[in-house]
C-alpha cells in the first residue's frame, strides 16, 4: 500500500474497513451475539498496520460508534447502560494497543529499509574499492603497483599508498 495516496491510507482506509466490519458482523450477528467486536478489531488491526497511527485512531472511533449503535440494547441508538460503556472502554483499550504495536512495527520497518539501503550503498562502495585495489581473496594481501613491489598486507599498503 506505499503507493496509495497518504489520504486515502489515513482516512478512507479506516472508514472502508469499519464499514466492512459492520456489514460482516450484520450479517453474522444472530450467531456471534453478544459480542460484536471481533471484526472491529479486525478493522482497527487493518487500518493502523496500513494506515497508521491516525487511521488505527479514526477506525478505533468509527468501530466503538458503530458497535454501540448498531449492536448494543436498545439497537439504533447510542444510549448506554454502565455495562455497554464497559465493553467500549475495554474494546478501545485493546483497539489503542493494537494501534501503538503497529505503529512500532512500522517504525521498525522504516529502519529495517533505511539500513538496507545504507548497506547496499556500503556494499558497492566496497565493490568499487575492491576492484581499484588488487586484492587476493585467500591470503588477503594487496598487490603493490610498482615493479619492485610484491604482495603485502593490507596495513602496509595503505600506509605506503598516499
Amino acid at each position: 500500500m506505499h503507493g496509495t495516496p497518504a489520504w486515502f491510507r489515513s482516512f478512507a482506509l479506516p472508514v472502508i474497513t469499519c464499514v466492512l466490519a459492520t456489514l460482516f458482523t450484520w450479517q453474522l450477528w444472530p450467531y456471534i451475539r453478544p459480542s460484536a467486536s471481533p471484526l472491529f478489531f479486525l478493522a482497527v488491526m487493518a487500518a493502523s498496520v496500513y494506515g497508521g497511527i491516525l487511521a488505527g485512531l479514526i477506525a478505533t472511533m468509527l468501530a466503538g460508534m458503530s458497535t454501540a449503535y448498531f449492536f448494543m440494547t436498545p439497537q439504533f441508538s447510542m444510549e448506554l447502560d454502565p455495562g455497554d460503556i464497559f465493553r467500549l472502554l475495554v474494546f478501545a483499550s485493546v483497539a489503542l494497543l493494537t494501534n501503538s504495536i503497529a505503529a512500532e512495527r512500522n517504525q521498525s520497518e522504516r529502519e529495517q529499509r533505511r539500513l538496507v539501503e545504507e548497506l547496499q550503498t556500503a556494499n558497492a562502495r566496497i565493490r568499487t574499492l575492491s576492484d581499484m585495489v588488487p586484492l587476493c581473496p585467500d591470503c588477503k594481501r594487496v598487490r603493490g603497483g610498482n615493479s619492485d613491489a610484491g604482495w603485502k598486507t593490507v596495513e602496509c599498503y595503505l600506509a605506503e599508498t598516499p
